[in-house]
């Protein structure tokens, strides 16, 4: 099993910078899952916010107790489906997601998404696995 840590590495320097420059930043994460990775983000950036979204309804209401039982606080789940975010342009300054584009039919529709809800200067974070690879 990968742990969320090590999944999110790639990606901590820069919410660490960002924390400093911007302590009250905000952050997305498309397709949040678990919400696993998604509450390690939440700790990088303790006094800003993290939205988590995934498409599922039940993943919402578990997600956030996961959050709760880690004393995450700074965190919100909700259900968001990747080709139509709820969120004005320019909301995020750092927009994530994690083996997401592999499942999607459209996954341009998705970035230009994730393009469209962060900041302009902001950050898209995007993390694939190269699944023919991995898988053979």
């Amino acid at each position: 099993m990968e742990q969320p840590g090590k999944n999110a590495a790639y990606l901590l320097k820069r919410l660490e910078a960002l924390q400093q420059s911007n302590p009250k930043s905000a952050l997305l994460d498309v397709g949040a899952g678990s919400g696993t990775i998604s509450i390690t983000l939440a700790k990088a950036i303790p006094e800003g916010r993290v939205i988590a979204s995934d498409v599922k309804q039940d993943i919402p209401t578990r997600a956030q107790a996961i959050a709760e039982s880690e004393g995450v606080k700074n965190i919100e789940f909700q259900q968001a489906g990747a080709y139509k975010l709820p969120f004005a342009d320019g909301t995020f300054h750092v927009t994530h997601c994690h083996q997401v584009l592999c499942h999607l039919k459209a996954s341009s529709d998705t970035l230009r998404e994730m393009l469209r809800v962060t900041k302009p200067g902001g950050l898209v974070a995007v993390r694939e696995g190269d699944l023919e690879s991995d898988c053979t």
